[in-house]
């Protein structure tokens, strides 16, 4: 037993990565965003968002032709100005997802993901699939399969990576807070404040008070209760998973 752990941790690392809970503004839209010529699709523009750790948000215009529909932008800000036909989609409950990469071992049971070409994008549609747990990526034949378990592959196959995803899932409880979080003065995002609670042990939950002066806006705490006191504003998010 003991040397078939052994084994099995030289066969793994980790890898950071990121998913979203969007949170969709319609008829709204913000400036400054970067055109992503490759995105044909609303499902594409929020893949290549999340698979940008810099991005927090992305807007869709219906309007304009296809190539110029999608745009993402670094802040979280709310948009502020009225544009029919424009959604605009913040970033809100990211997971801080670490695979665990095995070499040379699959799994039975995988779903074919015939849009993926690459493991970056096969881990990115499985971070957009409720309840994926783990991809696998066949580099030959450039195949993705997406798993809804997680449970170690124990058969052999070479040129096969099979990644679990271990981390946080973010549950959203807006305009709401509790008291007794802990403050984090040197984060300065909500990504940031997220990422911190997910690498730290005990950390259950965090809140986010954005009107709070820089430094001053990310708390963490070691419980995981509801926040029942009304707070315009302020977020509270709970860890699971």
């Amino acid at each position: 037993m003991f040397r078939f752990i052994l084994i099995f941790c030289s066969l793994m690392n980790a890898v950071a990565s990121q998913a979203c809970t969007w949170v969709p503004y319609e008829n709204k839209r913000m400036y400054g965003g970067v055109v992503n010529s490759a995105a044909y699709s609303l499902t594409d523009c929020q893949a290549s968002c999340t698979g940008n750790s810099g991005c927090l948000a992305i807007e869709w215009d219906f309007n304009m032709p296809a190539g110029s529909q999608c745009y993402t932008f670094k802040t979280s800000n709310e948009p502020t100005f009225s544009a029919n036909g424009v959604t605009h989609y913040i970033c809100s409950g990211l997971t801080n997802c670490n695979w665990n990469n095995f070499y040379n071992l699959r799994m039975n049971g995988g779903i074919l993901q015939s849009s993926a070409s690459t493991l970056d994008s096969c881990r990115s549609i499985c971070i957009n699939i409720a309840g994926c747990q783990a991809v696998e990526f066949v580099a030959a034949y450039q195949q993705c399969f997406t798993f809804t378990q997680s449970d170690y592959p124990n058969i052999q196959a070479n040129g096969i990576i099979h990644s679990i995803c271990t981390g946080c899932s973010w549950t959203t409880y807006t305009n709401l807070q509790l008291y007794g979080g802990l403050a984090q003065p040197t984060v300065t995002s909500l990504p940031a404040c997220q990422n911190l609670c997910a690498s730290t042990p005990g950390c259950q939950a965090i809140e986010w008070v954005p009107n709070n002066g820089v430094g001053s806006q990310c708390f963490t705490f070691t419980s995981s209760a509801v926040p029942t006191i009304s707070a315009s504003g302020i977020n509270h998010y709970i860890c699971s998973g």
